[in-house]
């Protein structure tokens, strides 16, 4: 004994090949290819590892679709679902995975490092690594601070005990 189905074709097809270009610190040009002939979707985007239904959902009808008011040095996700009119939508596809860029900082720039170091900060040429420490001070008796200016938070140095010059 045999059966014989018939399954139907989904008439909204999800988009593909997702892109972003265009990146600066607030901004990016979030691009796809459409599933069919559909001049209408729907984005979700959040901060990367967002759980779907949980973020932010714009309608577009641009493909490229300018997002905008975003923040800087941030990874961010996004999920793309074609809307063929008529209630009819495609599941969603994704995620994307782009970052935002560093803001520009401008003389004199203060840095409390209570956070941890930024993402836009990086050691190049350096002998020995940059670590972040705070109360009670360096590793190294009286080569450094005890404490960072206001007391009680962060400072980065570099520590040289034992290190030799090439």
């Amino acid at each position: 004994a045999s059966s014989l189905g018939l399954n139907a074709c989904p008439s909204c097809t999800a988009p593909n090949t997702l892109t972003a270009t265009n990146i600066t610190n607030s901004s990016a040009d979030l691009g796809w290819v459409a599933g069919g002939t559909e001049t209408a979707w729907n984005i979700e985007y959040g901060v990367n590892g967002f759980a779907q239904g949980s973020g932010t959902t714009v309608a577009v009808t641009a493909n490229p679709y300018s997002l905008t008011g975003l923040t800087a040095a941030t990874a961010y996700d996004y999920y793309i679902q074609s809307d063929c009119g008529s209630g009819d939508t495609s599941g969603f596809a994704g995620p994307y995975t782009f970052a935002t860029l560093c803001n520009d900082e401008v003389a004199p720039y203060l840095e409390n490092f209570d956070g941890g170091p930024s993402v836009c900060w990086s050691v190049i040429n350096s002998v020995s690594p940059w670590t972040l420490g705070g109360a009670p001070g360096t590793p190294s008796p009286n080569t450094g601070p005890s404490d960072d200016a206001n007391g009680g938070g962060n400072f980065v140095h570099l520590e040289c005990t034992g290190a030799t010059n090439a």
